[in-house]
């Protein structure tokens, strides 16, 4: 009887592991190690640069002017990353700038409310949720005919992908959809 329930209890382990991989085993993601390199960056991109930051601050003062949408859900967005870790690359490929980012916690509902509250996505259009991408539930937005943005909880850490044209040049959604693909995976499979 033993041997069976020791049975059972392996494979519960393993029916639950391989359902829930990244909760079963990853350790937390670390932004700096997360974030695309220059070499992971679709081909021909280039001017790429980092900024990585130890520990985003906490909001300070009294709190938010709760009459105000925007500064409201600022102030929830700050507590909600505050202390996290983040990083930041950004490059560029032809006339299309990129950027990649990695927080050290998942906050797309926190920063999707920021900036509808904010006005910065007023004028966007929801972009449909490619089939590979659905398991993630990302906020995919194009704000205008030049700028395209992308945000996932990923591992418990928020993956955002920023892709702009100059108005006067078109924006390559390939490159986009590149980076946005490169950097989550990226997070996926870091250890």
């Amino acid at each position: 009887m033993t041997a069976h329930r020791a049975l059972a209890t392996v494979v519960v382990g393993a029916v639950i592991a391989s359902t829930f991989p990244a909760t079963a085993s990853a350790a937390p993601v670390v932004p700096a190690r997360a974030v695309l390199t220059a070499a992971e960056l679709p081909s021909g991109s280039k001017d790429y640069m980092v900024f990585p930051i130890a520990a985003l601050p906490a909001p300070n003062g009294p709190g938010p002017n709760r009459s105000s949408p925007c500064e409201t859900a600022s102030y929830a967005l700050q507590r909600a990353v505050a202390g996290a870790q983040a990083v930041e690359a950004d490059a560029w490929r032809g006339d299309t700038h990129f950027y990649a980012s990695v927080f050290g916690r998942a906050a797309t509902a926190e920063f999707t409310a920021q900036d509808s509250a904010c006005g910065e996505t007023a004028n966007a259009t929801r972009l449909p949720v490619p089939a590979d991408l659905v398991r993630l539930d990302p906020v995919l937005l194009r704000v205008n005919a030049h700028r395209v943005t992308g945000m996932a909880d990923v591992r418990g850490a928020t993956v955002g992908v920023i892709a702009s044209s100059p108005d006067d040049k078109p924006l390559n959604l390939d490159t986009f959809w590149q980076v946005f693909r490169a950097q989550i995976a990226k997070v996926e499979k870091q250890p």
